[in-house]
């Protein structure tokens, strides 16, 4: 066991991030343990649709994360979905994507 390496946890989005569907999320992600030196990867393959509602909860969660001494990036988002976050300006949130 490598003792320096920092814990990492990952979420795995629902397929939709809207105003229908953002309350249920937002309890759930509320449950989920922050700690110092955290590196959460928020898996986004099954994302499909996202709002506004959707990124400000995915900020907040980074924002939380960042105040607990860790780090997120979303990782494996589909091209269909970033222009979402290009509008809002927040595609420092996004992993690069992997070209093969």
């Amino acid at each position: 066991m490598n003792l320096s390496m920092p814990p990492q946890d990952c979420l795995l989005l629902p397929p939709a991030m809207t105003i229908e569907t953002i309350e249920s999320v937002a309890a759930e992600y509320k449950q989920f343990p922050l700690h110092e030196k955290l590196q959460l990867r928020v898996d986004a393959s099954q994302l499909e649709t996202i709002s506004t509602p959707g990124i400000q909860l995915l900020l907040s969660l980074e924002k939380s994360v960042s105040m607990a001494g860790g780090h997120m990036v979303i990782e494996n988002c589909a091209a269909s979905v970033r222009p979402s976050f290009a509008t809002l300006g927040v595609l420092h949130l996004l992993a690069a994507p992997v070209s093969l």
